[in-house]
């Protein structure tokens, strides 16, 4: 997100004839529901949103993905020290998409 801020900042919308408006949404559903309303044109939302949209029959499309790593932080119980320890145990994420997808591909390789 920072990235849109600063290419706002230093005046690149204006040059490139981008007439953009910034309005802040506490949470992604609810730029989802504005989108989706027609009360904006564009959204920045993560990925599983945007999966949850499109399953649910929304006519929504994903043109840029600002992440080029996966920063996920694994938290566990003091019992569970190495991958090997998460063998038969239950994993819960935070969305469909980048989570679950990243943590089943973790997981895989233990």
């Amino acid at each position: 997100m920072t990235h849109v801020w600063v290419a706002q900042e230093r005046g690149l919308f204006k040059k490139y004839g981008i007439d953009m408006q910034f309005v802040l949404m506490p949470r992604n559903p609810l730029a989802v529901a504005a989108l989706l309303a027609g009360e904006i044109d564009a959204a920045i939302i993560g990925p599983g949103h945007l999966v949850n949209a499109g399953l649910s029959g929304a006519d929504v499309i994903g043109i840029a993905n600002f992440n080029l790593k996966l920063d996920f932080r694994l938290n566990a119980r003091p019992e569970i020290r190495k991958p090997e320890d998460l063998r038969g145990k239950r994993l819960a994420v935070s969305g469909p998409a980048r989570p679950h997808i990243s943590w089943r591909c973790c997981v895989c390789r233990a």
